[in-house]
């Protein structure tokens, strides 16, 4: 069986001051109790292959969730977050929910109709501006005016009923669930199609009337404490309305807190005592589980180590390549801020102080004692603990000359091998 999850929070940046990634996730959890569920403004940028091309910037104001299956949890926790709300898809549906709709966007190089994705998204725009320039002409020209105008507008609109002011609300709507199929930087192809996202947008309405409002000065403030870089960031090109100040938020759903809709609560072990408190403050029944009894019986022995844990441990491995491998200084610095896979890349006789990514080739797999483990790790430290054990194991390597290169001699060569973000080798964008 599967639900919908709402994990959070982020990790932080590589660039923000470290802070307990548990606790914050215990604050957001109290203001969705005490307030709602916020729908964070973001902007999707769509580039049409046009001479020259053309761009499409949507805004979008949602609440995420990704469609798993409650033993796929803990491997999404490592990117999305430790805590999580579960809910089953009616309830989302009922609350206006729908699955994203992924569209390709391949403007480099196009061989094909493989554009065909962004050139939907820019007609759509299109579309939008004529709706509008006949809304501003229906409701503003004058009955003295031309009399041949208002005709013209009713025979433009033939037997349509619905107002042009709605059928623009129709078209921002839709394009509210629409999100890149992939990423150049960050996924394989197709990557994000996989993740079975669904959003929940400011769209929706029961009864004719809009279940997202405005949030109020001290809630905008509130988003600010719980993380300001984020929050205090602007979304669209050429605007500088803030995140917290464009976030929109669900206060109820069917006479009800839309916390109280939830299957379950999910926390990391250590904290479901604090997620109990919280909720029964603000009279909210609804179950608080830890997060590794959603573990499999192979990943229970990683679990002891926490989200917040790994991520501190995380920060002093990335310093010590940063040292090793000065050249790649950039690409490393930025795998904080961007939450990356990792992969196990491989070189010859170029030592690390000097290596650079053009050395640098993909290991696509390794195999121990029969078993083929991908090349493909949620966190630095995943990847490394695999490239050690391939590396000592297999080749009897040691890093003892370059802490996290691995490096051993074969046929007169010297290999070295280590662990780099993969967008850094192009595999996303």
């Amino acid at each position: 069986m599967r639900f919908l999850f709402h994990s959070f929070p982020r990790k932080p940046r590589f660039d923000e001051e470290p802070y307990n990634n548990a606790q914050r996730g215990l604050k957001i959890l109290e203001s969705m109790a005490a307030h709602g569920l916020v729908l964070v403004p973001e902007g999707q940028t769509w580039t049409e292959n046009t001479a020259p091309p053309q761009t499409v910037e949507i805004e979008q104001k949602r609440m995420c969730f990704t469609d798993l299956a409650p033993s796929e949890l803990l491997k999404h926790a490592n990117f999305f977050g430790g805590c999580a709300l579960q809910y089953e898809h009616t309830v989302l549906i009922n609350a206006g929910g729908m699955p994203a709709i992924y569209i390709p966007e391949r403007f480099v190089n196009v061989i094909g109709a493989e554009d065909i994705g962004s050139s939907v998204v820019g007609r759509l725009a299109e579309i939008e501006a004529i709706l509008e320039n006949l809304h501003s002409l229906e409701h503003n020209t004058p009955q003295s005016a031309d009399g041949n105008l208002l005709p013209l507008l009713q025979q433009v609109r033939g037997e349509v009923k619905t107002d042009f002011g709605d059928l623009i609300t129709g078209l921002l709507a839709l394009s509210s669930f629409f999100y890149p199929l992939d990423s150049w930087r960050y996924t394989h192809p197709v990557g994000y199609y996989y993740q079975r996202e669904w959003k929940l947008t400011n769209w929706a309405k029961i009864g004719g009337k809009k279940l997202a409002e405005k949030l109020n000065d001290n809630e905008i403030q509130e988003l600010l404490s719980v993380d300001q870089p984020f929050f205090s960031k602007s979304y669209l090109a050429g605007n500088s309305i803030t995140r917290a100040h464009g976030s929109e938020i669900i206060r109820q759903t069917h006479g009800e807190h839309p916390l109280a809709w939830a299957k379950a609560v999910i926390v990391p072990d250590n904290y479901v005592a604090d997620a109990q408190h919280i909720l029964s403050n603000h009279k909210i029944n609804v179950p608080v589980i830890g997060l590794t009894a959603f573990a499999t019986s192979a990943e229970k022995p990683d679990a002891v180590m926490s989200l917040a844990e790994k991520e501190l441990e995380a920060e002093p491995q990335v310093k010590q390549l940063i040292d090793v491998m000065p050249k790649i200084t950039q690409q490393l610095e930025h795998s904080h801020q961007t939450e990356l896979r990792w992969v196990i890349v491989r070189w010859r006789n170029t030592i690390p102080s000097e290596v650079t990514l053009h050395d640098m080739k993909l290991v696509p797999f390794t195999k121990i004692d029969g078993k083929v483990v991908p090349n493909e790790f949620s966190s630095i430290i995943d990847a490394a603990r695999q490239c050690n054990r391939s590396c000592t194991l297999l080749y009897g390597a040691t890093q003892d000359r370059h802490p996290g290169v691995w490096m051993w001699r074969e046929e007169g060569a010297e290999l070295y091998q280590t662990v780099v973000p993969a967008y850094a080798l192009g595999l996303g964008r």
